[in-house]
């Protein structure tokens, strides 16, 4: 029996996949693109701090969200030359909390 299909809802963006499958296909396509000189890494932020998740979910503990700009300077730091020796990596981005 088929799940019935979920309907779009304007402004939500598709269910990422989970960790798990992103980090493998990170390793996997690292490993294939070596050879090319094509580094892959992914970054899996935390829930990040912004005004719509605070308004989305007031009750929750904001100490624990990343803030956007955090998670820029991981992605910045990998598209950097001083990354060029980082490939296959997921890197965790979380809160301090």
């Amino acid at each position: 029996m088929r799940r019935p299909r979920r309907a779009p809802r304007p402004e939500w963006a598709p269910i990422p996949p989970p960790r798990p499958g992103v980090e493998r296909l990170t390793e996997s396509l690292a490993e294939e693109l070596k050879e090319r000189h094509i580094t892959v890494n992914a970054v899996l932020p935390g829930t990040l701090d912004t005004a719509r998740n605070r308004a989305d979910m007031p009750g929750a503990d904001f100490s624990r969200w990343v803030a956007p700009a955090a998670v820029a300077e991981v992605v910045a730091f990998l598209a950097s030359d001083a990354a060029r020796a980082v490939n296959g990596a997921a890197i965790r981005v979380f809160g301090t909390g």
